[in-house]
């Protein structure tokens, strides 16, 4: 038999790589109701994730009075007054799907408020970069030193293991804190203090160090735009009525410089209220620009509304 004839135009590949390298994105500070709001409900889940297993909860005698535990020698799964036995089943389904419905109704009422706010991935990486910038300065200053590598100072020195040692820390504790809910909490503490834990604590530990310090300290904004599905399923289920931060073209454009606005506006001539600063940009957690557009990359956040909103008080508009 012939072997098939493969097209000309199903050879050339129109859509270039499937994988992009990375460009390293430096966000800067900005000060606003969205930014008030990452903090606040960064705080929030931190808080319950880190303290909720030292919650207690009476459950009578013979019962562990841990509020939130996944006794697995016992088959049992405890959260505050529910008990779950394993022929019980059908409740985690039920809690599943009640999840998804969730999500998809967040999106319909508010966008990807997931993905800006509560994404376990946006929370560890927003606190990464916050630490970046107490130890490192802010976005222009990251910037010089990451250019002036090559002539690397005591100082700048200091600042990278200053950096690195908090980033391990905290994700340390974040694995630390995942094998308590497993185990009664200060029993567990106790025992990983004094080195007489289960040597799978320590391993789990140890995986979740990893992953924490790898994911929200390099990969970052690669996670959401090449490892999560959702921005994927957030896309389909985007219509008209849909509510997402955008940038509004017909006010914007035409854009240009303040000055030569000003000197348009003097004529009578049409002009946008964007004068091109590019603040919008400096502050994305994932580098890039909302002008252009509806973009995977986008967590839609709503730091560039922050951003855009001082630049338009201090020019008057």
């Amino acid at each position: 038999m012939s072997r098939p004839t493969i097209p000309i135009e199903m050879e050339i590949d129109d859509y270039g790589p499937l994988y992009a390298a990375r460009k390293k994105v430096y966000p800067q500070s900005v000060s606003g109701t969205f930014r008030h709001i990452k903090w606040g409900l960064m705080a929030s889940c931190l808080a319950v994730y880190y303290l909720l297993p030292f919650v207690r909860w009476n459950r009578g005698l013979g019962a562990p009075n841990q509020a939130v535990l996944i006794d697995l020698p016992n088959s049992r799964f405890y959260f505050f007054f529910i008990e779950l036995w394993p022929q019980e089943v059908y409740y985690f389904t039920g809690l599943l799907i009640l999840a998804a419905i969730t999500l998809f109704l967040m999106n319909s009422v508010g966008g990807r408020l997931w993905c800006g706010y509560l994404c376990p991935q946006t929370v560890w990486t927003d606190l990464f970069y916050a630490v970046e910038r107490l130890v490192e300065g802010d976005r222009r200053e990251r910037m010089m030193k990451d250019a002036a590598k090559g002539t690397m100072k005591l100082q700048r020195f200091i600042e990278i293991t200053l950096k690195h040692s908090i980033w391990l820390m905290v994700a340390w504790w974040t694995g630390g804190a995942w094998v308590l809910y497993f185990n009664d909490a200060p029993t567990l503490v106790k025992q990983l203090a004094t080195f007489q834990a289960p040597m799978l604590a320590y391993v789990w530990i140890g995986i979740l160090t990893a992953t924490t310090y790898v994911l929200a300290g390099f990969m970052r904004e690669q996670v959401c735009v090449y490892m999560c599905p959702w921005p994927r399923i957030q896309a389909a289920l985007t219509d008209e009525w849909a509510l997402n931060v955008t940038y509004k073209y017909d006010r914007g454009e035409t854009r240009t410089s303040l000055k030569k606005a000003n000197e348009l506006r003097a004529l009578g001539e049409p002009v946008g209220d964007c004068i091109d600063c590019y603040q919008c940009v400096a502050v994305c957690p994932t580098g890039i620009d909302i002008r252009n557009g509806a973009q995977l990359d986008c967590i839609q956040c709503g730091l560039c509304i922050d951003a855009c909103d001082t630049v338009m008080k201090k020019i008057g508009r």
